[in-house]
């Protein structure tokens, strides 16, 4: 409950800005599992987690991480600071993930 509650700090509400490359495509590889909770504006950062696996990982957090589906090309790098929002999607009581399975709605790539 307390990583919910510090998760709700990092996200902030929307700001638009041009000077961000922002992203809406990434496919609907969890469009079937059921929303769990909605995440918007949210501060973080892409990850590695294997050969084939992407992640962002939430400002303030060394412990979670949300998957992407379909991450394009020019985004996959180490530690690329972002502003997300999207969808955390359940995990069934048996299944283990790398990456909580994440529907990714938008991001923005930000310097910091």
């Amino acid at each position: 409950m307390i990583l919910l509650a510090f998760q709700n700090n990092t996200c902030q509400k929307k700001k638009s800005s041009a000077n961000k490359d922002s992203y809406t495509d990434f496919g609907t590889c969890y469009n079937d599992r059921e929303t769990t909770k909605t995440l918007e504006n949210c501060k973080g950062k892409i990850i590695k987690v294997s050969e084939e696996v992407w992640a962002i990982q939430p400002e303030g957090s060394e412990t979670m991480r949300y998957g992407i589906c379909q991450l394009p090309e020019e985004l996959k790098k180490e530690n690329l600071n972002v502003i997300f929002s999207g969808e955390i999607k359940k995990i069934a009581p048996n299944e283990r993930f790398a990456a909580s399975p994440f529907n990714l709605k938008e991001l923005k790539v930000v310097e910091k």
